[in-house]
């Protein structure tokens, strides 16, 4: 029975594993996406206080901005972006984004504007999510097989 549940629970993991390699390959290649300007239009950011280290959660971050004359609006800031993630690396992200603000640079998918990110390229976060997700298939595995 256990090992039957460690077996479901590591075919989870190799999914989210298999979905943060997807996004680390999309958001590498959008950097070869046209840019146009863009601006924020709302964004709520917000502190959470872990113990020792502060998270900043984003609650909404929504930008506008034009292709071809035609106006779109967006909240993606990044493939696999995280929502949530520590003070820590956090500030370099959104200080990069929010560096000219309101003003933007906006990535959009030239065969469907509506598609577009704020940051592009493979980011620390990625690395660490499949590193995390990595090592805790490898725990199943070795868990499953020691039962």
């Amino acid at each position: 029975m256990i090992t039957t549940i460690l077996n479901f629970a590591g075919i989870i993991f190799i999914g989210l594993f298999i979905y943060e390699i997807s996004n680390a390959i999309k958001s590498i290649l959008v950097k070869n996406w046209p840019l146009t300007d863009g601006k924020l239009h709302k964004w709520n950011i917000k502190a959470e206080d872990q113990g020792e280290d502060t998270a900043r959660v984003i609650d909404e971050l929504v930008y506008k901005y034009e292709v071809k004359g035609k106006g779109y609006e967006s909240n993606q800031i990044g493939y696999g972006f995280p929502m949530s993630m520590s003070v820590l690396y956090v500030d370099k992200t959104l200080n990069n984004i929010f560096e000219t603000a309101p003003n933007l640079t906006v990535y959009y998918n030239p065969k469907k504007p509506d598609v577009s990110v704020l940051t592009v390229g493979l980011k620390i976060y990625h690395v660490v999510k499949m590193l995390g997700y990595l090592l805790i298939i490898i725990v199943f595995y070795v868990f499953a097989n020691n039962s």
